[in-house]
Parts: C-alpha cells; sequence; structure tokens
C-alpha cells in the first residue's frame, strides 16, 4: 500500500476518535445543557464534518492521480531557432475532480544547473471560484497548455516534469510527480559551417590580342597603289604603317589579319562594290610583300612569309557611307548639318551618290578632306600577346614574385591547391601593391585555415582600401563561424545589395535562426549538399533528406544525419550502419550520440550500447 493509503487510514482513525470523545463531553454536561450550547455544538460538528469531506477529496485525488493521461508535443522537445516550444494535453477522468477544488499546472524544464518555469495553467471544479479551465466532478474533461521558452546549450539533457498543486479550502497538497519530456534534441545546431568565401578575381587574360593598323590609300576610281599618292605620304599614314611592320617585327603568333577595303560614296554603287574588291585584293599584295621583306632581313623573327600559312580576312566592304557621315560630323565645314540632313534624307541611294558629287563641287572641304580618306584599305595586325605559362606564374609566384605583375600574381595564387602557397602569394601582393583584393583573397585563405581573428583583421585592412562585396560576404562568414548570426545576416545582405550572391550562407543562418521556409528558399538551386539534407529533415522530408545525403560526398557529419534520418523512420539497421561508418571517420561523435535525444529509443539497445562504447 501506497504512504498516501496510510495516511488517509490514521486520518480516519483521528476523526473517529475525536467524535467520540466529543459525545463524551455531551454526556458529561448533560442533557439539559441551554440550546446555544447545542448550537455550537452542532456548528462544531459541522466543520469538523467539512474538514474530514475536504481531506477525504484531496486524498483521493493524490491517490488517483496517476489515472491522468498527459501527452507531451513533441514527446522529445525541439529546439528550434533557440525557442523550444512545448504542448501539453490531458484527461481528467469522471469522479476524479473535486467541485470545488482548483489544481495550479506549472510545468518545470529542469537541468544540471538550473531550471526554467513554464507558464502556469489553472483547472478548477464546477464550484471552485477563480479563474481557469473547469474540470466536471462527473463527467471529467480535457485540458491543454503551451508555452515557449528560450534554449540554452544547458538544455540538451534536460527532463520536462510536472508537481500539480491542489487546493481545496484551506488544505493545499502536491497530486504527484510525472516526466513529460525527456531531453532536447538540438538537430538544428548540427549546421555544417561550409559558408562561401567570397574571392575577388583577378584581371589577368590567358590570352590578350594586341592589334596594330594601318591604311593605304587610292585615287579616285582607282585600285592601284600609289605611294605617291598625297595620303600615303602623309607622315602619319607612315607613321601607322612602321608600327605595323615594327609590330610584325616582334615576331608574336599571328592570330589573324583583317584586310578591309573601301570606296568613297559619290560613285555608283555596283561600280563602288567591284572597285573596293580589286582594292582589298591589291592590299592582299602590299600585306604579302611585305611580309616576304620582313622575312629577309637579318635576325628576323618573322615566322611567317607565305600568307597561306596564316588566317586573313579580306572584306570589300564598298561605298563607307558610316565614314562619310562620321568624317562629316567632325569636321569643320560651317554647312555640315545641311550636308548630313540632304543624306540622311534621301533613302535611294543612286540619288544620294549624286547628291555626294554635287556637294563635293560646291564644298571643296567634301572633295579635298573627306572623301579621299575614303578611299583606303585597312590591314590590322592582330597578334597573340606573349605569355608566361602556367607553370611558369605557379613557380615565379613563389620563388621569384618580382617577375609577375598584379594581376599575374593574383592569377598564379589559383594555379595552386595548397593554401599555405596560396597564403604566401595573396600575402606578397598584398604587401607589394597594397591590393584590397589581394587583402581579401588572403582572408579567405585565413578562413580555410580556421584562423578568423587573424582573417578578420586582414579583411579590415582590405576594406580600408576598398569595400567590396566580397569582402563584405567573409566578414559575414566569420560571423556566422563565430555565432553571431544576426551580425552574418545584416553582412550578407549588404554583399547581396551590392551584388553578390549571398544565398547559400544565408540559408545556414536561416536554419540556425528556425526560418525554415526561408531557408529552402536560399537553398532553391542547391543539390546533394549537408545543410540542404538538414533542412529536409527538420522539416520532416525524410525521404529527400536521405537521397540529398547519399548523393554527397561522405564524412563523419553525413553518415551521422543519415542515422538522424533512420532514427526518425524506426529504421534501426540505418541507424546502426551510418553510426558505425560516422565513428570510424569521427570517434568523438560516440559522446555527441550517447546525449543526443534523437537516439533516445536507443539508449538501451544492446548494438547502440556497443557501438558507442
Amino acid at each position: 500500500m501506497t504512504s498516501s493509503f496510510f495516511l488517509l487510514i490514521i486520518k480516519k482513525r483521528f476523526y473517529s476518535l475525536l467524535i467520540k470523545l466529543l459525545i463524551i463531553l455531551l454526556f458529561l454536561h448533560g442533557i439539559n445543557k441551554k440550546i446555544e450550547t447545542m448550537k455550537s455544538i452542532k456548528l462544531l460538528l459541522f466543520l469538523i464534518g467539512m474538514a474530514v469531506i475536504s481531506s477525504c477529496s484531496v486524498n483521493k485525488m493524490i491517490k488517483h492521480y496517476d489515472e491522468i493521461n498527459f501527452k507531451t508535443t513533441p514527446e522529445v522537445l525541439q529546439n528550434h531557432g533557440d525557442k523550444i516550444a512545448v504542448k501539453v494535453e490531458g484527461t481528467i477522468p469522471e469522479k476524479y475532480f473535486a467541485s470545488k477544488a482548483s489544481v495550479e499546472m506549472k510545468p518545470t524544464l529542469q537541468y544540471e544547473g538550473g531550471s526554467v518555469a513554464l507558464k502556469p495553467f489553472i483547472l478548477k471544479g464546477e464550484k471552485a471560484e477563480g479563474e481557469g479551465t473547469v474540470i466536471n466532478k462527473k463527467t471529467g474533461g480535457d485540458f491543454s497548455f503551451s508555452d515557449v521558452i528560450n534554449y540554452t546549450p544547458e538544455m540538451e539533457n534536460a527532463v520536462l516534469v510536472l508537481e500539480p498543486t491542489v487546493k481545496l479550502k484551506k488544505k493545499e497538497a502536491t497530486l504527484g510527480h510525472t516526466k513529460l519530456a525527456d531531453g532536447v534534441i538540438i538537430t538544428n545546431t548540427r549546421v555544417k559551417h561550409n559558408e562561401n568565401t567570397a574571392f575577388a578575381a583577378d584581371k589577368y587574360e590567358k590570352e590578350t590580342i594586341i592589334t596594330k593598323n594601318g591604311n593605304i590609300y587610292f585615287a579616285q576610281n582607282q585600285f592601284n597603289y600609289n605611294k605617291w599618292l598625297p595620303l600615303n605620304k602623309d607622315a602619319a599614314s607612315k607613321q601607322k604603317l612602321a608600327e605595323v611592320k615594327d609590330f610584325i617585327r616582334l615576331g608574336w603568333e599571328i592570330k589573324d589579319i583583317d584586310i578591309k577595303a573601301w570606296a568613297s560614296p559619290e560613285g555608283e554603287e555596283t561600280f563602288n562594290k567591284d572597285l573596293s574588291t580589286k582594292r582589298s585584293e591589291r592590299g592582299m599584295r602590299y600585306l604579302k610583300s611585305t611580309l616576304h621583306k620582313l622575312r629577309k632581313e637579318k635576325d628576323s623573327k618573322v615566322a611567317y612569309e607565305k600568307c597561306d600559312d596564316l588566317t586573313i580576312n579580306i572584306q570589300a566592304r564598298g561605298e563607307d557611307w558610316n565614314g562619310f557621315m562620321k568624317a562629316v560630323k567632325e569636321s569643320n565645314i560651317n554647312e555640315k548639318n545641311t550636308i548630313l540632313n540632304v543624306v540622311n534624307s534621301e533613302a535611294d541611294l543612286t540619288r544620294r551618290e549624286e547628291e555626294i558629287r554635287k556637294m563635293s563641287l560646291v564644298y571643296g572641304e567634301v572633295a579635298n578632306d573627306i572623301l579621299p580618306k575614303l578611299r583606303r584599305v585597312e590591314i590590322a595586325i592582330n597578334c597573340f600577346e606573349p605569355k608566361f605559362t602556367d607553370e611558369q606564374l605557379a613557380d615565379y609566384a613563389i620563388n621569384n614574385p618580382e617577375k609577375l605583375d598584379k594581376e599575374e600574381m593574383l592569377y598564379a595564387a589559383t594555379l595552386h591547391t595548397d593554401n599555405a602557397k596560396k597564403i604566401k602569394i595573396y600575402s606578397t601582393a598584398a604587401t607589394t601593391y597594397k591590393c584590397s583584393r589581394a587583402f581579401n583573397n588572403l582572408a579567405a585563405c585565413y578562413i580555410a585555415e580556421g584562423d578568423l581573428n587573424k582573417a578578420e583583421k586582414t579583411l579590415n585592412k582590405a576594406q580600408e582600401l576598398k569595400n567590396s562585396p566580397e569582402i563584405i560576404n567573409n566578414l559575414g562568414v566569420i560571423a556566422s563561424k563565430k555565432g553571431d548570426y544576426t551580425k552574418a545576416i545584416s553582412l550578407y545582405k549588404q554583399a547581396e545589395n551590392k551584388g553578390l550572391n549571398t544565398n547559400y550562407n544565408m540559408g545556414i543562418c536561416n536554419i540556425i535562426s528556425g526560418k525554415y521556409n526561408a531557408a529552402k528558399s536560399d537553398f532553391n538551386k542547391t543539390n546533394c549538399d549537408y545543410n540542404v539534407a538538414l533542412l529536409n529533415i527538420l522539416t520532416e522530408n525524410y525521404k529527400k533528406a536521405e537521397s540529398l545525403l547519399k548523393c554527397s560526398e561522405k564524412g563523419a557529419q553525413e553518415y551521422y544525419l543519415l542515422a538522424v534520418v533512420g532514427a526518425r523512420t524506426n529504421n534501426e539497421a540505418m541507424v546502426m550502419q551510418n553510426l558505425n561508418k560516422a565513428f570510424k571517420e569521427d570517434a568523438s561523435l560516440k559522446a555527441t550520440a550517447l546525449k543526443d535525444r534523437e537516439f533516445i529509443s536507443f539508449y538501451k539497445n544492446a548494438d547502440f550500447i556497443n557501438i558507442t562504447k
């Protein structure tokens, strides 16, 4: 028998003896006592009777407390965004609740070193005073209450307990003790801090095309090259052609050569088209002659003698209307607007050409300064600028950095996979060129090393030179890794406003903050990823979570998360297989699993006990 039952027997015997004593006192006082005395005695008897009834009701509620059914949602508490939401529902059996009684339900989350009291909830009988959910004595009834409390790391091993207090008249007692929930699941904190650090791009061109060009000019309606023509004798024209020859002499690899031929637009269109074709052919002969002479020079570096070895783009452009309009606009002719209006208003080319001929007679500048420059062939040599090979760049950046310019240094760092070598190259570039991109990339390497303090100091130096989105993002990564998610989100938004995609990094913060819909949007285009799988576990999409983990690169964390999926889907084999793999990768996860309430239903499982030893 329980202690409460013995207590009830003792109390009943006490009240029985008390009543007998009162009867004896009445007998000794005599039958003829005054009516007032009798009334006083009756009142005393009534009060004693009420005390007996009250005591019996409370004791009955204590005795049958275990008949109350409790249901906690979730059965094991969970942390979401540093908040724990609790809902407790219960059913009171019929003929249990005293009609004048009230019960204070006050759950408490208890953990080592402290406790947190949830807000109280009051139940009362139909005749009890005050506020509360009414429970009928005859039929019983249902109740529920909920609350949200702040999570702290100490709560992982907490228990949620309930010790309801019953009040009836002046009597107060504890009904009993109930464990509502055991521990707190903290799976949402198991994000992988694989945030995307942003490297500033180098501006190095692996292939740079350098172009030099010059013109040869022709007399009106002619396609023979006359070096004595005034424009061909002009110092500026001769200088341009000399530069083309010197450029070829460098011996650089020629990508291709463009030969473009035009006619001035004052003649008949078909004639001018044919004329430009013949001029392009003459330009080709000029090119061949030039290459041949350069090839024969002493110590020549020219590797090409035959034009057949080159890609030559020959274009006969016909009448150069665009050149005409541009030349008129840039000229000092007083009536240039009149000329432009005439040309623009005449759609028929034949009539337009007639107008041009008239203009050349009226306006000497058109005939002498505009049209002769349009009768030309332009020869453009396009060469590949010589570059160091990637192997040379990678070596020089480490051993002879003075041979490289800033962009070559920044590019050379990307050719190395060794983080220590990257740090050396970016450090040299940062100090040599005071380059914000080099400082930023150096900080990104420090982040990869896990040296967040050094990374932050380096980013501050970079920010003094330029506040780029890459720098802001990387400061956000540091804040996230340090657990300051509010600051991280603010920085990510700033970087995003400057044009950088920070969605993935935002998704990590939103998981921690319990904003799962926002995280889902952030991860919209990411697959086969640990954190995306974690999000699907937290939103109870276990099939997709398993699929994402199976196609991702496997490591201890991935195997551990697969075991969590197994636990949530009651797949014992999946739990054991993946925990085994996780422990082989990282033995410290054994201690984690032993206190992880995801595996609470396996705590007494022999296999679980064995693999966590």
